[in-house]
């Protein structure tokens, strides 16, 4: 009786939403050791989000202000291999999926995203104000491994698999990364 006064229409964007918000909000992997759907709903606490991954610390230790930390871990990350953005990040939809979220859902998940690429540019930035540094002391190796790690880290970030504001982002830092 609802679905026919409501329509089918109408019902696709909310069945979309709550897919899509439990896949967000609990990742893809169901088979971790957390309750399972039915002991969520009996226990009415939210999901647990997925653990951040270690490039996503070294983004939240530049954005509390602790950059001196964050710049010693980006530089000693394998930025070839490690995983940059946990199932629950923005950062880690594509262009399509992020896309076939409803209107709201793309609002909230915005501003963190668009926060994540403030502080990952301003990282970026540091990171090759210590490359020209290190070069203009003399410390080569310094130097070529901050330009390194950022390049590396633009030509993860310019994929097709992301959102396109990431593969911007990540142009652009190939072209930071140019001493």
């Amino acid at each position: 009786m609802i679905s026919k006064q409501l329509g089918v229409a109408s019902t696709q964007p909310l069945v979309l939403a709550l897919v899509l918000s439990g896949f967000l909000a609990g990742g893809c992997n169901r088979n971790a050791s957390g309750p399972s759907g039915s002991e969520q709903s009996a226990n009415s606490a939210p999901a647990v989000a997925a653990q951040p991954t270690a490039f996503e610390k070294c983004l939240s230790a530049w954005a509390t202000g602790d950059q001196n930390t964050a710049v010693q871990d980006f530089l000693e990350m394998d930025l070839r291999e490690a995983k940059l953005f946990s199932p629950g990040s923005a950062l880690s939809l594509s262009e399509p999926q992020f896309a076939a979220l409803p209107q709201a859902g793309r609002e909230k998940l915005s501003a963190p995203m668009l926060a994540d690429l403030a502080s990952l540019k301003a990282l970026c930035t540091r990171v090759k104000e210590a490359g020209l540094q290190a070069r203009a002391g003399g410390d080569s190796a310094k130097a070529t491994k901050c330009f390194d790690q950022i390049m590396k880290l633009g030509e993860r970030l310019d994929q097709p698999s992301l959102v396109v504001v990431a593969q911007k982002t990540g142009q652009g830092l190939k072209r930071l990364a140019s001493p």
